[in-house]
């Protein structure tokens, strides 16, 4: 929190009123103020940043998400656009599902205040492996805003904007749980779709996280897409690959 407050004072670009867009023709909605920490977590508290990938490494161990080996995961670094083909080896991890705290890093870190939203639209983080959030109120704070996964929905009509499996009432098997303050839930950042329910009154904050196999960003970067990261493009388009039926390659 006061690390969040510093950076809010000090570096003003690092804050967003962040509303949630159209993405495919789907209306996401509500949003969330968040301020951007990455970079600085590592410098300036190392021993947050590890127990981030440490959750995240035990979940994944207790989850038996280490038991996928499949190595065919097409890291940006060797992906030809124009050619369609890999070139060369990568130096990332080829493993659909990269140990946390070996293979990952920290591609952002937000803190997530709701006082001015009323929920937050069901989405993806797409291009991230996990996505590590940390309760920072106590469920009694607030009202509402229960935090949902939709852990069995048609990825093909969710782009349509299918209600069902977009969240919602009809999603099929959702969890929705209000965790106690400190309290940590991990998942995959791209095989999730997650949001917040109806929030009524102010008092709602979140730790987010987010861990790729890219490498650690630097301070003053917000949430950078694969291509800028790693390859200095500026196309901000996470989904870097053409051939969209190929769920390992976003």
């Amino acid at each position: 929190l006061a690390l969040a407050s510093c950076v809010r004072l000090h570096i003003p670009l690092l804050f967003e009123a962040r509303d949630f867009y159209l993405h495919n023709d789907v209306q996401e909605e509500g949003g969330n103020d968040v301020t951007f920490l990455a970079g600085f977590m590592q410098l300036l508290a190392p021993g947050v940043a590890s127990s981030i990938q440490k959750a995240a490494g035990l979940v994944w161990k207790e989850a038996e998400w280490e038991d996928d080996e499949t190595n065919d995961f097409v890291p940006a670094d060797v992906w030809d656009d124009d050619e369609e083909t890999t070139t060369g080896t990568s130096k990332y991890s080829t493993k659909i599902r990269p140990d946390p705290v070996v293979d990952c890093a920290i591609r952002t870190t937000e803190h997530l205040s709701y006082d001015k939203w009323k929920g937050l639209g069901y989405h993806l983080d797409e291009g991230s492996d996990y996505t590590v959030l940390v309760a920072l109120s106590d469920p009694d704070d607030y009202q509402g805003g229960g935090f949902s996964l939709c852990p069995e929905y048609d990825s093909d009509l969710w782009e349509t904007g299918d209600e069902a499996a977009r969240g919602g009432t009809d999603c099929s098997r959702k969890i929705t749980v209000k965790p106690n303050r400190l309290s940590a839930i991990v998942f995959l950042s791209d095989d999730s779709l997650h949001g917040v329910e109806d929030i009524k009154t102010p008092g709602r904050i979140t730790f987010a996280n987010e861990l790729w196999r890219y490498g650690d960003v630097s301070a003053m970067d917000t949430r950078p897409s694969v291509k800028e990261h790693v390859l200095g493009t500026e196309d901000d388009d996470d989904s870097y690959y053409d051939d969209d039926d190929d769920d390992s390659y976003y």
